[in-house]
Order: C-alpha cells, then sequence, then structure tokens
C-alpha cells in the first residue's frame, strides 16, 4: 500500500523558540558567531529568559538616559543694552545631541535676594528645536531658560551707561576748557574720560570722577585754532552696568581778540534810567561787528544790559541803562570770527547810577500853578454856544429850548471850580476825583490849555455833553489850571 512519506513535524514550543531567536539576530540582539550556523540555535531554548530580561533593562536604561541628556544652552545678543532697549535671549533644547521640537519652556528671572522667578514668558521650541525670548531690562538682570526638567546656564544682561556732554567753557588756543555733562544712572565716584578723535581712534585727554548729583566736570586741553570732535567715555566696574558714551561734540579753538584793557565811561552823573555810553578799541579786523555790555549782578553772573558796534577804525561806541540805583561793573563783549578770535571781554569798569530827582508827578508839592484867566471864561462862553446849538434840535422834538448859563452866584462857583482843578493837581498822578459832580479834563500836550479843544472832548464824552446840556442846570463857572511841569487840569461847576 503505498502512500507519502510526511517529515515528522517540530515540537511547537520549538518553533517559537527558532521565530523569537530570528527575531533578536535580526534587531542585534543576538550576533551569532561567524561559523555558527543554525544547528546551535536550538541552544538558545534554555536562555530565552535571561534574553528577555536584558532586553527589557536596556530600554530603560536608554529612556533613562534621553531623560537625563536635555540640556538647555542659551547666548544673549548683547552683553549690555541701551537703557530702556530690549535684546534677545536665544538657545535650543538639546536630548541626546540633537535639536528638539515642541518642548515648552519658560524664562525665569533673578529678583533681589538671590532666587529666580518665573515671568509670563513661555514658548514652545520651533520646528529646529530653537527658542527666543526678548528682554528689556531697565538695571540689568539674570535669566534662566527652563523646561524639561532642567535649567539652562545663568545669562547676564546688562544696561549701557549713558552720557550727556557739552562744552561749557570757551576753548583758546594753548588753554583749557570744561567739558560737562551727567551720567544715567547717577554713578556716583564713576570715572569718566574726555575722549579726542584723533582720524582713527579716540584718545583719552582728561578725566574727572561722577559728583554726587550725578554729573561731572572734565578740563581738556585745547590746541592750535582748529575743529575737534570730543565725547564722554562713562568707565562703569559695576557688575550690571557696561561702559557708555556721549555723542560727538565739536569744539573750536581760537585766539583772543585784541582789545583795549579798559573802557572808558563818559563822565557826568547818571540816574535811573539815563543813557550811559561806553567806549573802548579793538582790532580792525572785527569792524562793523556788534558789540553788547553787560553788568555784574549780586549773584555774580554777568547779564546784559546794553548794546553798540565796531566802527571801521576798531574804536567801539556803546550805551547801556540801568533800572537800579548803585554802583555798577560793567564790561564790553566783543565777538568772535571763526578760525581766528574767540568771543572776548574787556576789563571792567565802574558806573555810578543815582536815584531819579523826584518829578511833580510824584510829589506835586515840588510844583507851582497859575489860574490861566482867559481860557477859564471862555469854557462859560463856549458851553453856552454848545447849548444853543441843540436847541433847534430840541425845538423840532417838541422840547423846550435851553436857556444859557447863567454866572450868578460867580464867586462861589467859579471858586468851586479852581478848588477842584488844584486839589487834582496836588494829588500824584494822573487820575481825576471829582468834587461836587463837575466836568473834568487834564492833559499836558500843547493844546490842552485852549479851551476850544477841552470843550470838544468833552461835547465829545457822552457823559460830559449830557451835563453841559442839561437842562436844569442853570448857574456855570470854569477854572483852567496849569502846574508849573505843564500839566493842566480844566473844571465847569454847574448847578
Amino acid at each position: 500500500m503505498g502512500g507519502t512519506v510526511h517529515p515528522p513535524k517540530p515540537h511547537r514550543a520549538f518553533t517559537w523558540l527558532l521565530t523569537v531567536a530570528g527575531l533578536m539576530i535580526l534587531l542585534g540582539t543576538i550576533t551569532l558567531p561567524a561559523n555558527a550556523s543554525m544547528s546551535s540555535v536550538p541552544q538558545l531554548a534554555a536562555n530565552t529568559k535571561a534574553v528577555s530580561t536584558g532586553w527589557s533593562r536596556a530600554v530603560e536604561l536608554s529612556e533613562r538616559q534621553s531623560k537625563d541628556n536635555f540640556r538647555i544652552p542659551i547666548k544673549t545678543a548683547d552683553r549690555y543694552v541701551k537703557n530702556g532697549s530690549s535684546t534677545i535671549l536665544s538657545g535650543a533644547v538639546v536630548k541626546n545631541g540633537h535639536k528638539t521640537a515642541g518642548v515648552k519652556v519658560r524664562l525665569f528671572m533673578k529678583i533681589p535676594g538671590g532666587t529666580f522667578r518665573a515671568t509670563s514668558h513661555v514658548l514652545t521650541t520651533n520646528s529646529a528645536g530653537r527658542f527666543n525670548f526678548r528682554v528689556k531690562p531697565h538695571t540689568g538682570r539674570d535669566y534662566q531658560v527652563r523646561g524639561a526638567g532642567v535649567s539652562s546656564v545663568t545669562a547676564r544682561v546688562g544696561v549701557r551707561a549713558t552720557a550727556k556732554a557739552r562744552q561749557d567753557t570757551q576753548a583758546r588756543a594753548g588753554l583749557a576748557w570744561e567739558m560737562v555733562g551727567s551720567t544715567s544712572p547717577k554713578l556716583v565716584g564713576t570715572r569718566v574720560l574726555a575722549q579726542r578723535w584723533t582720524g582713527k581712534k579716540w584718545t583719552d585727554v582728561g578725566q574727572s570722577r561722577v559728583s554726587s548729583s550725578g554729573r561731572y566736570v572734565v578740563k581738556v586741553p585745547s590746541g592750535t585754532a582748529d575743529t575737534r570732535y570730543y565725547r564722554a567715555a562713562v568707565i562703569a566696574k559695576k557688575a550690571f552696568i557696561g561702559p557708555g558714551y556721549s555723542k560727538r561734540i565739536a569744539v573750536k579753538t581760537s585766539i583772543r581778540p585784541a582789545t583795549s584793557a579798559t573802557v572808558e565811561v563818559q563822565a557826568g552823573e547818571f540816574f535811573i534810567g539815563d543813557e550811559v555810553t561806553l567806549t573802548s578799541k579793538t582790532t580792525t579786523r572785527l569792524a562793523g561787528k556788534p558789540v553788547r555790555v553787560q553788568r555784574l549782578t549780586a549773584s555774580q553772573g554777568w547779564v546784559n544790559t546794553g548794546t553798540g558796534e565796531i566802527d571801521s577804525a576798531g574804536r567801539i561806541r556803546a550805551s547801556a541803562t540801568f533800572d537800579t540805583a548803585g554802583t555798577k561793573k560793567v564790561r564790553i563783549t566783543l565777538p568772535g570770527v571763526s578760525g581766528i578770535y574767540a568771543k572776548g571781554y574787556t576789563a571792567a569798569a565802574e558806573v555810578v547810577v543815582s536815584p531819579p530827582v523826584p518829578t511833580c508827578y510824584q510829589d506835586p508839592t515840588l510844583c507851582t500853578y497859575e489860574v490861566l484867566d482867559g481860557p477859564s471864561s471862555d469854557l462859560v462862553v463856549l458851553a453856552n454856544a454848545e447849548r444853543a446849538a441843540a436847541n433847534p434840535a430840541r425845538i423840532a422834538a417838541g422840547k423846550a429850548p435851553l436857556d444859557p448859563f447863567q454866572s450868578f452866584p460867580t464867586t462861589e462857583l467859579y471858586q468851586a471850580a479852581v478848588d477842584c482843578a488844584v486839589q487834582n493837581l496836588m494829588t500824584p498822578g494822573m487820575e481825576l476825583h471829582h468834587c461836587t459832580g463837575e466836568n473834568l479834563f487834564s492833559g499836558n500836550t500843547r493844546d490842552s490849555a485852549d479851551p476850544v479843544y477841552i470843550t470838544k472832548a468833552w461835547m465829545d464824552s457822552p457823559g460830559h455833553r449830557a451835563a453841559i446840556l442839561d437842562s436844569f442846570t442853570v448857574y456855570a463857572a470854569s477854572a483852567v489850571v496849569k502846574r508849573s511841569d505843564g500839566l493842566v487840569v480844566a473844571a465847569l461847576a454847574s448847578n
């Protein structure tokens, strides 16, 4: 009886072992010797459990090493930034030597006391595994970036000191001038250098230190007559403060103008408000240039008090006025010519100024007065003419015509008018004061004593016009009185 002969089937456990062994060989867990054959594979059956356990431990160790291999390198774009400016803290999250994307990181800032505090800046690394934090320190800060359970090294961002500088005194050949300015922050005691540009680099030419007010003064030597460029450099050595520099300033060095050492003051006695003439001499190179007169104040400062000019022969003529009495020290300021002369000053001279002589305006008792008889009587005549001129219009309007003023009682009304005018002349100032309700006028011009001029002024004033054309007034008398300084007061008394 024929049939097919089938080989015996392997045991199921052995088949599983061969499968596992093959997979481990493929994965590289087990490496067969070069002369090994499949006949040696069955020997692995006894070590299956040990191989499985070793694989699990290898995976666990690899995971632990990966977590421990996270690191966060960072760097700052600027070591020092200008106060109020910002800079970038950049870095990456690295795992096992490779930048890792999608990792959440947070920025921490060191606070007084030495501890780091979390900020609101949170980022996720980009596809390249990198991050950028923009920071804006005002006093300088230490920063850290934390994520994936690790922290970066500390990155320090300092603030650059700022400086202002200006030329305070004029630069004259061979003499020093002063550079003044301030620093921010104050940086009391910090060294400040004055530096000059040589055309290739900045060279130190003077130094000072910042005072308690935050200001500094550096004396800088000047050379020949030319223009040079300078700046102030703040050399700060504090932990979070970096060096700072001012804007450059251009300084012109000139020579002194040639001038006489004295100022001549015109002879005579001077009062407040008088014009005083000052003369001097200078080089003809300054011909036609304006000059100024300066006086020394109580606080030892010089202020302008007059002007003048240099003529073609180099003679100076200037004038000044003074608003207070006393001995005044004055000098003449000469202009500069670019590249030739610096601004110069003459020696000081003295001017004695006396208080003004009192006038009748200030003290009326110093003056006399007189009554002008002709203009006084003419005022009543002109007033009656104005009353007569108003009658046609009154008649047309159905009103009774105005009677002319009568002179009774002449003595009483006339004396009242004179007394009121004199009383106003004897009062300081020019303000008029009524005595009993009369019309008053004052003036110190050429026409002030003219009765026609006075009457017209009254008729142009509604209140005074109404008083003259009042139908209830019957009697009138007038007086024109002139003071010795020319002031005139006129009064028209009526009842």
